[in-house]
């Protein structure tokens, strides 16, 4: 299992099963993200990811994330090159339970 998250840390991925595909991109935002010439990036199988989660402070932040200049390019390119489709859900967090 692998585990990550986006620069900000804002979204959580986990991913069951393998990576395959690697390879090295070198678009702009890429460069820009990874600090380097390319980012390394590997494909997962559709049934492997997990659960993403993002936790924000309000719906005012939410919108503010949404309109954030890096987060449309990047939802972008996640369309033209990875993902047909995709679905947002916001729900409230009524309780929290720790071990």
């Amino acid at each position: 299992m692998y585990q990550g998250s986006c620069l900000c840390g804002k979204v959580k991925v986990t991913i069951a099963g393998g990576i395959d595909s690697i390879i090295h991109c070198h678009c702009s935002l890429c460069r820009k993200n990874s600090g380097t010439a390319y980012a390394t990036n590997g494909f997962i199988q559709r049934d492997g990811l997990g659960i993403t989660v993002s936790y924000w402070q309000s719906l005012d932040a939410i919108k503010a994330w949404k309109q954030n200049v890096e987060h449309l390019n990047a939802q972008q390119l996640g369309r033209d090159k990875w993902y047909s489709a995709f679905t947002t859900r916001i729900a409230k967090v009524e309780r929290d339970y720790s071990l």
